[in-house]
């Protein structure tokens, strides 16, 4: 039997993505990423619990999300959920969870960023 590790998120992006290269033909595109859940205190006043997610790409799809995505922007994402471990500077063991990204897809901007810059996927030629 087939298991699924389908993760979907929605939510804004909270860097500019930046392609890092970690040897000399590997890159990948770690994207700080934001999803928020709608909530009523026991006062019930409305309130919004923002989660942050580790969401990284890996190319093409890194290079894509670096020239088109800004900061602020409303992204969706579809990816699978996985982990990794290393050693941090003091030497001691992590172990983490990611969302490696399959797909994203612009949405817009986030009312609270700057207007949206255009960018374009034609051809210079076109």
């Amino acid at each position: 039997m087939f298991g699924v590790n389908k993760v979907i998120l929605l939510g804004y992006l909270g860097n500019d993505p930046e392609v890092r290269y970690f040897e000399v033909d590997r890159a990948r595109a770690p994207l700080p990423f934001a999803t928020q859940q709608p909530h009523r205190s026991k006062s019930g006043e409305q309130l919004v619990a923002t989660t942050w997610h580790r969401v990284v790409c890996w190319p093409p799809l890194a290079f894509i999300a670096e020239e088109h995505l800004k900061k602020g922007e409303a992204v969706y994402i579809e990816g699978r959920l996985g982990t990794r471990s290393y050693q941090d500077a003091q030497g001691q063991h992590k172990t983490i969870a990611e969302v490696t990204a399959q797909s994203l897809v612009l949405l817009g901007r986030s009312p609270y960023t700057k207007p949206p810059h255009t960018a374009s996927t034609k051809k210079k030629d076109e």
